[in-house]
């Protein structure tokens, strides 16, 4: 049995939240982009993409595993976010009827990320020009992310963004959820941030690192499909939330 055979059995398997999950909480957010490629493509249910997007934490795993006051809840943390995920995305698939499409295309004509024909020969140009483009689409985009956000965060300042957080207390995982669902590394980073210096809770932390899926809503917004992209993000944001309370009303 060869590997696309054998990724095809995966994909076909009641259980696919639970590796979803699993490569879910990889540091950085390769899987959920590969996730959310897969999931436009028609090849896993949106349950196992949500599996991936509710397990991935981003930057936020190193940043924990670099303080040693933040080691102890680590293994806690990895626990409910593999749990939690592998939750979601079943139940999610239970009710989700459609089947993923794992029967290869026989047509010559297959569209790159940039539109272009993959299926054509390719020159030597052909090898270069389409990776550097590419390259500067995804650069220019997260570019701009990084300075929107950098801004917010600059003239909000951290001191009052603290004394805001303790105002809000009960709200916290509301608002960990909104910042999460930021597509950037530096909102998980901001996330992880905060729990290891005080201003954030446990539950308000797991609420915004599950809301936190890296750049994997930003490519499903580039789909260009608003409808799909809300149902997305409605999904992500309220499962965020159901956790974030429901840690908050057993004291986690």
């Amino acid at each position: 049995m060869n590997i696309r055979q054998k990724t095809t059995n995966l994909l076909k398997k009641k259980t696919a939240p639970l590796f979803g999950a699993l490569f879910g909480v990889v540091p950085q957010c390769g899987f959920s982009i590969v996730s959310a490629n897969l999931y436009l493509s028609g090849l896993i249910k949106i349950g196992t993409l949500m599996a991936v997007m509710i397990a991935t934490s981003d930057e936020a795993l190193p940043i924990f595993l670099t303080d040693k006051n933040s080691l102890e809840v680590v293994w806690l943390f990895l626990l409910i976010k593999v749990v939690y995920a592998f939750i979601v995305g079943f139940v999610i698939n239970v009710f989700d009827k459609s089947t993923p499409n794992l029967v290869v295309a026989t047509s010559s004509h297959h569209d790159g990320c940039c539109h272009h024909d993959v299926g054509k020969k390719k020159t030597f140009f052909d090898f270069l020009y389409h990776p550097i483009v590419h390259t500067a689409k995804v650069f220019l985009y997260v570019l701009a992310i990084n300075l929107v956000f950098g801004f917010v965060v600059y003239f909000v300042g951290e001191e009052n963004l603290s004394t805001f957080l303790m105002s809000i207390y009960v709200a916290q995982p509301l608002f960990a959820t909104l910042v999460g669902l930021i597509p950037n590394c530096a909102s998980s980073v901001l996330l992880a941030n905060m729990f290891q210096q005080g201003m954030l809770t446990f539950s308000a932390t797991m609420a915004g690192l599950c809301a936190n899926s890296g750049l994997a809503l930003a490519v499903i917004a580039k789909s260009k499909n608003v409808k799909q992209t809300a149902k997305i993000a409605l999904i992500q944001s309220g499962a965020s939330l159901l956790l974030g309370y429901l840690l908050f009303a057993f004291g986690i």
